[in-house]
């Protein structure tokens, strides 16, 4: 009997593991294995950071692997999972690898091609153009443009934050980094200091740059070890 090993790998992000049930099915080009829920006894799967890896057997090859479907659902609540990637191991040892980078949310179902690139006109299988048919189209209606006002520049079609597609939304830890970089900001803000720089001439720019609080991070940090051009 044919036996494909799942790989599956968690975001180390904040919240990105979950406890909902996750079930799998392959696509291959002779024929799809049955949805098999990806569980381990005794086991926490898909925690954050975490890879897993499944097996799952078929009764009869599958051809060549050409889609992933992954669909959640619910354990107790709602519980949004993102997935990184996902590798297959065949039962002739080759590896395909099926890129996802997203939230999975929902009850839902995504399918995923493998992260070979290609025109949409070099596909060589059919299930694999009509899927990304069918992904270009549901992209066009997830992702759209609204008129403010007329004769203003078009805006996102959302009213909130949250009604962006999760996807696109700033996640938790950008926010909070936020949040901590704007309290540092105001706690090292010497407002004497900046008044007195505009009370009296600047002499040179090291004058200016005094002026601004700074705050390390990564991009400042690399901008500042950059070597000088002049």
């Amino acid at each position: 009997m044919p036996r494909y090993t799942v790989t599956v790998a968690t975001g180390s992000q904040w919240f990105a593991g979950t406890d909902d049930y996750i079930y799998l099915t392959l696509v291959g080009t002779e024929r799809c294995s049955e949805k098999t829920l990806l569980d381990k006894p005794l086991y926490n799967d898909f925690e954050r950071g975490a890879v897993d890896s499944y097996d799952v057997s078929v009764s009869e090859n599958l051809g060549e692997i050409v889609l992933v479907k992954i669909e959640k659902r619910k354990y107790w609540v709602q519980d949004d999972w993102y997935c990184k990637y996902i590798t297959v191991k065949t039962p002739c040892g080759d590896y395909v690898e099926f890129p996802c980078f997203r939230w999975v949310v929902d009850d839902k179902e995504i399918v995923l091609r493998d992260g070979r690139a290609r025109l949409p006109q070099d596909e060589k299988t059919r299930l694999a153009k009509q899927h990304r048919l069918r992904e270009l189209e549901a992209r066009q209606k997830l992702y759209r443009w609204r008129e403010w006002h007329p004769g203003f520049p078009m805006s996102i079609d959302a009213n909130a934050h949250k009604d962006l597609p999760r996807d696109i939304q700033f996640d938790s830890e950008k926010g909070v980094d936020f949040v901590l970089n704007y309290s540092k900001a105001i706690e090292n803000l010497y407002v004497n200091r900046f008044m007195h720089m505009f009370q009296s001439s600047w002499s040179d720019f090291a004058d200016f740059e005094r002026i601004f609080v700074r705050i390390s991070n990564t991009i400042s940090g690399w901008s500042t070890s950059f070597p000088q051009l002049c």
